[in-house]
C-alpha cells in the first residue's frame, strides 16, 4: 500500500514542459557528439605521432648505421 506521502506526491508531479525536453536532449546530443569528436581526434593525434616518432627512429638508425 502506498503511504499519504507518496500519493501525495504522484497527485503533485507535473510532466517537463516541451521546451526543457527539448534542451536536455540537445545537450545529450551535443555532448556525445562532442566526445565522439574528441576520442577520434585524440586517436588521430596518437597515430600521427607514433608515426612521426617511428620514422625519427628510422632516420636515427639510418644515420647511425651509414656511420664509419
Amino acid at each position: 500500500m502506498k503511504s499519504q506521502s507518496q500519493k501525495r506526491y504522484a497527485v503533485n508531479k507535473r510532466p517537463m514542459k516541451l521546451s526543457t525536453l527539448t534542451t536536455l536532449m540537445m545537450t545529450a546530443v551535443i555532448f556525445t557528439v562532442l566526445l565522439c569528436v574528441h576520442l577520434l581526434y585524440f586517436i588521430q593525434i596518437d597515430n600521427f605521432a607514433q608515426s612521426h616518432l617511428k620514422d625519427k627512429a628510422m632516420a636515427v638508425a639510418r644515420t647511425v648505421a651509414d656511420s664509419p
